[in-house]
């Protein structure tokens, strides 16, 4: 049956957002009751393709199909691609890679994007024998699947996926778009075109870094046993579990059946991409790029050098004792609904409530609100490679709270929250380059010439009350002319800037004493953003007051250093709870840095538009300061939105950490505070990353940029567990650099000789001291210097804390 249309009531382009110029690739044009197009053959001829106006049979329509070939379907048409173009060539013209797609439409929408690189097989039910020969004959190295997000779209994949994985050169990537798994009929490319912007550039960026789909598939059961003590079961131990997955770098969740949901790097080739899962109920890391093969956890480990036997606490010490691993071959069952599918993570930070737990699919959609945070991970993981990511992720979002300057707020209820952040980084010396991370930070802030944002480091607190109430300095007609800039474009946001602080604990050991003890106040308050004024009198100066405190601080310190200066009155009094406490999430692997790494043009592009464009200043105009030093006059605060499933989320968050998991006991009361804060830096990272996604105001907070808060606030809570175990390991087997360090501090001014170091410390030889001492030295933590007696003495080399002053002893 043939049924009469109009051209405007199924004009493709219209309907699936296409121009022109892609349709004539194709040749699409009405035909009845659907639309017919050419592909091309693999002889180099065209093929004619018929598709029906309907996704469903019309009544009465018996002889119905969805898409037909006009009048067969040739030989060669395995491959969807227009008549007259090069397929060859655009693969080539993008390195080796290539996109698959579920069907034409799909195919049709990707080169509308800009991507020639793309093909299909005519749908996800047909997939060509010769595929892998047809994809080494296109030289490919890097294949992209993007399926339709149904139960077909998954098993096409999976087809491919076991097609290739006996091959080793090329990388299979598996996008998945962000929607729910339905069981037929679910959204594919063209759905997340029509979604979108249709910005060209932007989709292909944002399709690219969508997260990878993990595949089901054919696992293996893996039981352990110890023939050498009998035929009992023998788990593997949870700590060595642990100790591998920090050693992966892993972070997230784990679906039902105990596979990660994100890729890791596989240890066992140069993987630049990650591209290997890690299975914690089996212990097994899965490669699906150049070993295409499955390591057991104890050849993992042992990578890494962490060996099964020393975790295996009740085992004798028998010589060559090891556990043999037995295979049972299992299929995995098929993939559950969302709602079943809940993450089986086995952390240290224990678990949240149900109604507070991220699904799977909203997961995937967090990937979608930290751009910005990922495009400056993916520079600064290759400017200092040996600093964990979740530093580097930390000291980003700190930049953007920095930017904020106060000028954004939410209420809830009576409380304003504002998205300023209090970030303590806590790590070895030296191993994890916390310094070569934090210069990264500097120089992203003076490249968006917003520098003048910092507040001094070194400062007594009397001098920082002045420099926050915008006194000028009395040397300040001797300053330099880029001094005096800096001082009189800090002044227009004079109380809302941020600390840094390298080594933070001499910050944490100055607050015992009498005259810093009005740092603590100062920073107590600065984190609410909301204490309004404060008067401080001063007898050489009179009243002095501050506007509107709120300040952001970024620190870093060591885990001796903080459980020395960080105490029981911290910890009730807030103090200790205002602060996100960052630990290592993984031991790292050597890799050197990218040679002239700059900053990339887009990350310092959005900073300036945060801070100029999208948040309002005095008069609704772009941010200017006054000669004049008049009365400071705090800038607008703009009140930020936020999508209903957004606030959903986040609120439930915090009613989890503040309410519902404090009253179950689900972990130690010296935690009660620093949960309740957490709740409230989820809000605080999701106004932040919505910000910098947006162009104009208002900013409103998307579902997505809520997910990937919780994700990330999720992490810090991790952390702060971590922080723990990394105390007790330090103080156990402090490292030699902490140990001088905590010597060094404790000398004071004067500081300590090598002879004295040697001894306290136990580093014999002496070029071991020598060794250690330099190092601390290049990270500008140490210095020395000679001092000379009265009389004939010979000078004595001493070694001090940098840049003491008399002031700070």
């Amino acid at each position: 049956m043939m049924i009469a249309t109009t051209n405007t009531q199924w004009d493709f382009g219209a309907l699936r957002g296409l121009s022109p110029e892609t349709l004539a690739l194709f040749n699409v044009r009405l035909n009845g009751a659907g639309w017919m197009w050419d592909t091309q053959t693999a002889d180099g001829k065209t093929a004619v393709r018929w598709k029906s106006f309907y996704s469903q049979r019309p009544p009465g329509d018996e002889a119905w199909a969805k898409y037909r070939w006009l009048p067969e379907k040739p030989p060669g048409a395995k491959y969807f691609y227009p008549p007259g173009l090069s397929l060859t060539d655009a693969i080539a013209d993008a390195w080796g890679a290539l996109y698959l797609v579920g069907g034409e439409v799909a195919a049709m929408t990707l080169l509308e994007a800009g991507c020639r690189n793309v093909t299909c097989t005519f749908g996800d039910s047909s997939i060509p024998d010769t595929l892998l020969d047809d994809l080494r004959t296109w030289q490919v190295q890097t294949l992209y699947l993007v399926p339709d997000r149904d139960e077909s779209g998954q098993r096409w994949a999976c087809a491919i996926r076991d097609a290739l994985a006996q091959q080793l050169e090329i990388a299979l990537e598996v996008i998945a778009l962000p929607y729910l798994l339905d069981a037929s009929h679910g959204k594919d490319v063209n759905d997340y075109w029509l979604d979108g912007t249709r910005d060209h550039e932007m989709f292909r960026e944002v399709l690219f870094k969508l997260p990878r789909w993990h595949l089901p598939e054919a696992v293996a059961k893996v039981s352990l046993e110890r023939p050498a003590f009998g035929d009992e079961p023998v788990a593997l131990p949870e700590r060595f579990l642990d100790a591998i997955e920090r050693a992966l770098g892993l972070q997230g969740s784990f679906n039902s059946d105990g596979w990660s949901l994100k890729h890791v790097r596989c240890p066992f080739h140069d993987d630049a991409t990650p591209s290997a899962n890690w299975n914690r109920k089996l212990g097994l890391l899965r490669c699906h790029s150049a070993c295409g093969t499955s390591y057991l956890a104890k050849t993992v480990g042992e990578h890494f050098n962490l060996f099964l036997r020393d975790y295996l606490d009740s085992t004798p010490s028998i010589p060559g004792a090891q556990p043999v691993l037995t295979v049972v071959p299992k299929t995995i069952e098929a993939v559950k609904p969302a709602a079943a599918r809940k993450p089986a993570e086995r952390k240290l930070r224990p678990a949240l409530p149900a109604f507070a737990e991220l699904s799977i699919e909203q997961e995937y959609s967090a990937a979608t609100g930290r751009v910005w945070l990922d495009d400056y991970l993916n520079w600064a993981t290759n400017a200092s490679p040996l600093t964990p990511r979740s530093f580097h992720e930390a000291m980003a979002l700190w930049l953007l709270a920095t930017v904020s300057t106060r000028r954004m707020h939410c209420r809830i209820g009576a409380e304003y929250i504002y998205p300023n952040l209090y970030i303590l980084i806590v790590g070895r010396t030296t191993i994890y380059r916390k310094s070569t991370a934090m210069k990264l930070v500097r120089s992203v802030l003076q490249k968006a010439g917003l520098s003048a944002l910092l507040l001094p480091a070194e400062v007594t607190p009397e001098a920082l009350f002045d420099e926050l109430a915008g006194i000028k300095p009395v040397n300040f007609e001797s300053l330099s002319p880029d001094a005096k800039d800096r001082w009189i474009k800090g002044r227009a946001v004079a109380a809302q800037r941020s600390f840094m602080k390298d080594e933070a604990s001499s910050i944490f050991a100055s607050l015992k004493r009498d005259y810093m003890a009005g740092l603590s106040e100062l920073l107590l308050q600065g984190y609410d953003g909301d204490s309004g004024t404060m008067d401080k009198r001063l007898k050489s100066k009179g009243i002095i007051t501050v506007k509107d405190l709120c300040l952001s601080f970024l620190g870093a310190t060591t885990p001796i250093m903080y459980s020395k200066y960080v105490g029981n009155e911290e910890h009730e009094n807030g103090f200790a709870a205002r602060f996100a406490l960052i630990t290592p999430e993984c031991d790292m692997t050597y890799r050197s840095p990218t040679d002239d790494i700059d900053v990339p043009p887009s990350i310092v592009t959005r900073l300036g538009l945060l801070f100029r464009k999208v948040l309002p200043w005095h008069g609704d105009k772009e941010p200017s300061v006054s000669l004049f030093v008049d009365e400071i006059v705090t800038p607008p605060s703009m009140h930020v939105l936020f999508s209903p499933a957004a606030l959903d989320c986040l609120n439930g968050y915090r009613r989890a950490l503040g309410w519902d998991m404090p009253r179950e006991e689900t972990f130690d009361e010296s935690k009660a505070a620093a949960y309740a804060r957490l709740g409230t830096m989820a809000f605080k990272v999701a106004m932040l990353l919505a910000a910098v996604d947006t162009d104009e105001r208002p900013v409103r907070v998307e579902d997505c940029h809520a997910y990937a808060a919780l994700l990330i606030v999720e992490q810090w809570r991790e952390s702060l567990h971590r922080l723990d175990q990394d105390i007790a390991k330090a103080k156990n087997s402090g490292s030699d650099e902490d140990k001088v360090i905590a010597l060094i501090r404790q000398s004071g001014l004067k500081g300590v000789t090598m002879r004295e170091i040697m001894q306290s410390c136990n580093l014999r030889p002496r070029g071991k001291a020598v060794d250690t001492l330099t190092v601390l030295a290049d990270e500008g933590l140490i210095e020395k210097y000679d001092f000379k007696p009265e009389g004939r003495g010979r000078p004595t080399t001493y070694f001090r804390i940098s840049g003491l002053s008399d002031t700070e002893l």
